[in-house]
């Protein structure tokens, strides 16, 4: 293990450019394990993933949101789902109404 790789977007808080940010950085061989969202802060998304080396990565993401209805907590929701999660009608509730959020993999 070479240790904790970290990435992050620009911190500006637009919901498409971190998505895109996701999008361009993801590699296939990484095994998401844990996205969180926090309802405040800079950088309020999470993303904790494995490599096929076990090496932690960790991508921290400005433009998602939860406890509210709106373009961050729908843009968190197109992570999850993005990220393989099959999204259900709680996680959905979870997502709009709580202001943090974890989902993990098993």
């Amino acid at each position: 293990m070479s240790g904790i790789i970290v990435h992050h977007d620009d911190g500006r808080g637009i919901t498409y450019v971190s998505l895109e940010y996701w999008k361009d950085i993801k590699q296939p061989d990484w095994r998401v394990h844990q996205v969180t969202c926090r309802q405040s802060g800079i950088f309020t998304t999470e993303v904790v993933c494995f490599d096929n080396d076990h090496n932690p990565i960790v991508v921290l993401l400005s433009g998602m949101g939860c406890s509210y209805a709106g373009e961050g907590p729908r843009g968190l929701l197109d992570l999850l789902e993005d990220c393989g999660y099959q999204v259900t009608d709680t996680m959905k509730q979870y997502v709009f109404e709580r202001s943090y959020v974890s989902f993990v993999r098993k």
